[in-house]
């Protein structure tokens, strides 16, 4: 929206523009803890604390609006591996993709995984972003969000 409105379009070109694409954005993320999901109601509690005490990280897809588990992984770093799978199986061309990395106060890992996408991949631009308040309710803090545009 930054970039459309830099090139001097209107705000209803704008507003055009990003409903046009949001149909088509899928987020790939993974939990730190299942914490808030829990509290929220969205996870049976006593499954949730043994997932916790297991160490096991979900990984989540976000599409239209809809949250839901698609893998699991034991550990941050095998969490990682299996989200990144995942956005590559999804993405072409990223030499004209944008690719954003949404964190939930957690910078220092979002900053870490922008790193080694710019040195493995050529997109377009790399974003590194907060999640806000609306689905930092359901991620809880450490969580990451990968999105390409």
């Amino acid at each position: 929206a930054y970039e459309l409105a830099q090139q001097g379009k209107k705000l209803d070109e704008v507003v055009e523009y990003i409903e046009s694409i949001k149909k088509d954005i899928v987020f790939y993320g993974t939990l730190d803890t299942l914490e808030n999901a829990i509290k929220g109601g969205r996870i049976n509690p006593i499954a949730g604390k043994l997932i916790n005490a297991l160490n096991f990280k979900v990984i989540i897809e976000i599409s239209e609006g809809i949250v839901k588990p698609i893998d699991k992984a034991r550990g941050e770093s095998n969490s990682m591996k299996k989200l990144f799978e995942r956005v590559k199986e999804n993405i072409s061309d990223v030499e004209n993709k944008i690719i954003v990395i949404g964190h939930s106060n957690c910078e220092d890992k979002a900053m870490k995984i922008a790193k080694n996408i710019e040195e493995n991949y050529s997109f377009k631009k790399v974003i590194i972003s907060s999640i806000g308040p609306v689905m930092g309710t359901y991620t809880s803090e450490g969580a990451i969000l990968i999105a390409t545009l």
